[in-house]
């Protein structure tokens, strides 16, 4: 059983993943993301080797229990977040129908794997989506024929796309980052679970810190994305503005009418005129005078 048949859409073992997303787009700038993510997927694969027998299964066993603690990862959180004191094991043994022989580390060190999962799986959907907008503009073999020919001709059309949609890579990037990040935690209590001489009150202690430091990252993204979506619509606005005053000037209008025209139309979306003029100066239709 391969991690990929249960965990969709890494249809592919972890040798042959890392293989198939060298050939994403950008790969190479998101090479230590993934390369991370796939670390630590096998490190928590490597947590239930330990308990290995003839009849158990380790590595098939924690895929499974990284399935299921993918499906039922949203109840996992609510659970973390509404009871942190009773810890990582405790919120992801709550929601299943775990094996007892699965100990806390092994169940902890499953939450990591489906949090490394899905931080592959953001960043190659955004990527894919990348490349799939080439293909569908330019069709295949014109993509094949360039991407082996032509790499930096490539990589200048990616690019346009990126631009495009400037906020559908920021949310990747901030997801994945916030994902490894929940992964190495988990990795952290896995190792920790592991040594019975450590203190229940310990790991109570360091587990509610864990679930107020993410709700406080949480919030804070939450925010970041929020400001950069404001950005890039403005940015949009911004642009339509910018061609209007142009194509206004193209057919005689004067400089110093086009901003009160412009704020009269839809384009301007309730700007007055004096912030319609600031914006045709930030975008070179009109100069200081």
């Amino acid at each position: 059983m391969t991690l990929g048949k249960l965990m969709s859409p890494l249809n592919l073992d972890l040798d042959e993943l890392e293989l198939e997303l060298e050939w994403l787009p950008l790969y190479g700038e998101f090479a230590e993301r993934f390369t991370e993510a796939l670390d630590l997927v096998a490190a928590g694969i490597e947590m239930w080797r330990p308990e290995s027998c003839e009849e158990w299964h380790p590595e098939e066993w924690a895929i499974e229990a990284t399935a299921e603690v993918s499906r039922k990862l949203y109840m996992i959180e609510q659970a973390l977040h509404r009871y942190p004191a009773l810890g990582i094991a405790w919120a992801v043994r709550n929601v299943g129908s775990w094996d007892k022989r699965a100990t806390d580390s092994q169940l902890a060190a499953a939450l990591a794997m489906a949090y490394g999962c899905r931080a592959i799986n953001v960043l190659r959907a955004w990527l894919g989506q990348l490349a799939n907008h080439v293909v569908e503009a330019s069709g295949r073999a014109f993509v094949d024929d360039t991407m082996i020919n032509y790499p930096s001709v490539y990589a200048s059309i990616i690019d346009d796309y990126r631009t495009d949609d400037s906020v559908a890579e920021i949310e990747a990037r901030e997801s994945a980052a916030d994902l490894l990040g929940r992964a190495r935690n988990s990795l952290v209590f896995a190792e920790l679970y592991r040594h019975p001489n450590i203190p229940v009150e310990a790991l109570t202690r360091i587990g509610e810190q864990a679930v107020r430091n993410s709700r406080a990252v949480t919030g804070r993204k939450a925010g970041e994305r929020s400001g950069a979506a404001r950005q890039e619509s403005n940015a949009g606005r911004d642009r339509a503005i910018c061609k209007a005053g142009r194509d206004l000037l193209s057919s005689g209008r004067s400089h110093s009418e086009i901003s009160g025209i412009i704020a009269k139309r839809p384009v301007a979306e309730g700007l007055g005129s004096k912030s319609v003029r600031e914006i045709l100066r930030r975008g070179g239709v009109l100069h200081l005078s």
